[in-house]
């Protein structure tokens, strides 16, 4: 009974939030007029979206260039290399539930460049911190940009806040005892200080890409594209996909979007086509480039020289 118990929760686990997020799916569209949804969709502009996939890649590859800048404080890695891993990583988590390519990567560095697993660990601890970080600087405006936003946008920013100040935390203790426990070494980076500046920059230049992106996306779809806008969209997207639910964050990234233009008066049927360009000008660069390499690369059980 208790294993059967067991098992119970396990699907729960796993399938409650799939249905979670279909019904929200659900919710969003009951009252789409389908007609408008479906002129939406032909009068989509090629030439921005376009654009967007072109911002997505560069967003990658400045995710990349902050690894790299990271991992050649204990080992020499080219850029192109830490590109391979980090699409390849991205494309895996497009599959794998509770973003599970990121173990990809981590392996990849540690089978065939010798990194530390404990050094690829704070560099994920330190990108989390700097990825909040970045993105409330670039939403702290939204007040102010729109002054009559739900209650929701201020929780959003006071929880930005709290989670920064205890990444910061978390990543100052971690330095500090960086020499003295062996499992927080790789947080001696932290002591150099012009590294880590350069790793925020590039961070923050992710996110600046991203919403180059939904600029474009938004100019795709014929919804006037403003800052607050794409501010809007960004904050709200990754507080939906925060938690991981569902592989690739298919239906919560959808959700956030079209939840974040309803709130700036965007109607459904031009919301939703946004949502879905949006979030495939995100996931098809990676899964053109990064799924053959995710394949290949997930296959090796020897150390190989770097590509290139």
């Amino acid at each position: 009974m208790k294993a059967d118990w067991r098992g119970i929760g396990r699907l729960a686990a796993r399938w409650l939030p799939v249905l979670v997020v279909a019904g929200g799916c659900v919710f969003v569209v009951r009252n789409v007029d389908l007609r408008e949804l479906a002129t939406s969709l032909r009068l989509v502009r090629v030439w921005p979206l376009g654009l967007a996939l072109l911002f997505a890649t560069l967003g990658v590859v400045a995710r990349s260039a902050y690894w790299y800048v990271l991992v050649n404080t204990v080992t020499r890695i080219s850029l192109r290399a830490m590109a391979t891993y980090t699409i390849a990583s991205y494309a895996a988590n497009t599959f794998l539930p509770l973003r599970g390519g990121e173990a990809l990567r981590v392996w990849l560095l540690q089978r065939r460049h010798e990194v530390p697993v404990t050094m690829s660990g704070a560099i994920i601890a330190i990108e989390k911190t700097a990825d909040v970080s970045s993105l409330l600087l670039l939403v702290s405006p939204l007040p102010w940009l729109i002054p009559d936003l739900p209650p929701f946008i201020s929780t959003a920013l006071r929880t930005l806040a709290l989670f920064v100040v205890g990444g910061l935390i978390a990543v100052a203790i971690a330095s500090r005892h960086a020499v003295r426990w062996k499992v927080l070494a790789g947080f001696n980076v932290v002591k150099r200080p012009t590294i880590l500046a350069a790793g925020f920059a590039l961070v923050l230049l992710a996110w600046l890409l991203d919403i180059s992106a939904i600029l474009s996306v938004l100019l795709a779809t014929h919804v006037a594209p403003s800052i607050a806008t794409a501010l809007v969209v960004i904050l709200s997207v990754n507080v939906a996909i925060a938690v991981p639910t569902t592989p690739g964050a298919v239906g919560t990234h959808e959700l956030g979007s079209t939840f974040a233009l309803h709130l700036v008066g965007v109607p459904e049927a031009q919301a939703i086509p946004f949502a879905l360009l949006y979030h495939a000008t995100q996931i098809l660069p990676t899964l053109l480039f990064g799924l053959p390499t995710a394949r290949v690369l997930s296959k090796e059980v020897v150390v190989s020289p770097e590509p290139g």
